[in-house]
C-alpha cells in the first residue's frame, strides 16, 4: 500500500506539472478487478482523485463504486470499425 500511495502521488504530480490540471480520474494499470489494491480508494481520495477506471465492460449506475468504474478497453489491434461500434454503444448492456 505504501508503494502504491507513492506511485499515485508521483503520477498525480507529473500530470499537474505537465498539464497544469488536477486529475480527477485514475486508470487502473491493466484494468482488471484483481489489479485493484484494497487501499486504492482511500489513497486516491487522499490525493483528491474522485474516480478509478477499470478496463472491464459493464454498466455504470448508482450501484457501482466511483473507484471501480467500467470502461471499454481499447487496443492498438482494434479496427476503426470496432472503435466506431464502441462509440455507438455496442457494449451498452447490463450484465
Amino acid at each position: 500500500a505504501d508503494q502504491l500511495a507513492t506511485d499515485v502521488r508521483i503520477n498525480r504530480q507529473t500530470v499537474v506539472s505537465h498539464l497544469e490540471v488536477e486529475p480527477l480520474a485514475y486508470a487502473v494499470p491493466f484494468g482488471r478487478p484483481k489489479d485493484c489494491h484494497p487501499a486504492l480508494p482511500s489513497i486516491l481520495r487522499r490525493e483528491g482523485i474522485c474516480y478509478a477506471l477499470l478496463a472491464t465492460h459493464g454498466w455504470n449506475d448508482g450501484s457501482v463504486s466511483p473507484y471501480r468504474l467500467h470502461r471499454d478497453p481499447v487496443h492498438a489491434s482494434h479496427s476503426v470499425d470496432y472503435l466506431r461500434s464502441i462509440l455507438h454503444g455496442c457494449f451498452d448492456w447490463r450484465g
